[in-house]
């Protein structure tokens, strides 16, 4: 039987399942893996084998609660193929950002939420992608896409030489070495202060705290695996936090 949900409307009233769904989820919950998986291979949403993306939530979140990571791992990847299905179609290329990179982020952001959440005790937070699910990940995929829309168009702002710069983003900044005097205590605080939040952390994760970029460990934690983005991503904002430190040692405002 499905776990009940319980997070709270606005009103006070829980979040439920629509009825169809709770019976898919009851149904589905007393198959084994061989036969869950031929009904994962049903992609026909017509079909009354197909399984909906609500279910494959409850699945995954279910499985990782009872520490079953075989079967998450069975569902995982079909919930994320859907997910860069339906990326790939609401975020298309586009002469203002790198569309693959963006599409990236949103998909990394979501595996990342699902992952935790559903490890968290007595978490709550994915309830609602068990009740509307398009409409859930359609609030999480705006609300990344405008975060990095903007980190976007800081960086088109960059000069040609710094919108370029792959070998030096990850280079510590002599302004941000070990401040011997004050007056450059003071730069350092103004530089952060005025930066973007999102690459206010990499400056300080790259630059401060000496985390590297990005690695092929997939263990080392890296400023890329705090920030739950790419490495890509990362030298695109230390990049435009170069920016705003030459802008500030020029006195320029930020």
């Amino acid at each position: 039987m499905a776990r009940p949900l319980t997070k709270k409307k606005k009103t006070g009233e829980s979040y439920t399942r629509p009825d169809r769904i709770e019976a898919r989820i009851d149904a589905v919950l007393a198959l084994g893996i061989p036969q869950l998986r031929q009904l994962l291979q049903v992609t026909d949403r017509k079909s009354p084998d197909y399984l909906p993306s609500e279910c494959l939530v409850h699945l995954i979140r279910d499985a990782i609660q009872r520490g079953d990571l075989k079967m998450a791992d069975v569902v995982l990847p079909v919930l994320l193929t859907r997910c860069e299905a339906i990326l790939k179609f609401k975020i298309r290329d586009s002469s203002r950002f790198d569309a693959a990179t963006l599409r990236e982020e949103v998909l990394n952001e979501f595996a990342t939420f699902l992952a935790t959440e559903s490890a968290a005790d007595n978490s709550n937070e994915l309830d609602y992608f068990e009740c509307k699910f398009h409409h859930a990940f359609r609030t999480l995929r705006i609300d990344v896409v405008r975060k990095e829309t903007a980190c976007w168009e800081l960086l088109q702002s960059l000069p040609e030489e710094l919108a370029h710069d792959d070998e030096t983003t990850s280079a510590i900044p002599k302004t941000f070495q070990i401040p011997p005097t004050q007056h450059e205590k003071a730069v350092v605080r103004e530089i952060l202060d005025g930066l973007h939040p999102e690459v206010r952390q990499a400056a300080v994760l790259c630059w401060l705290l000496g985390y590297e970029v990005e690695s092929t460990n997939e263990e080392e934690i890296t400023a890329a695996t705090i920030c739950g983005v790419s490495g890509r991503m990362i030298r695109y904002r230390l990049r435009i936090a170069k920016h705003a430190i030459l802008r500030v040692l020029k006195g320029e405002r930020i």
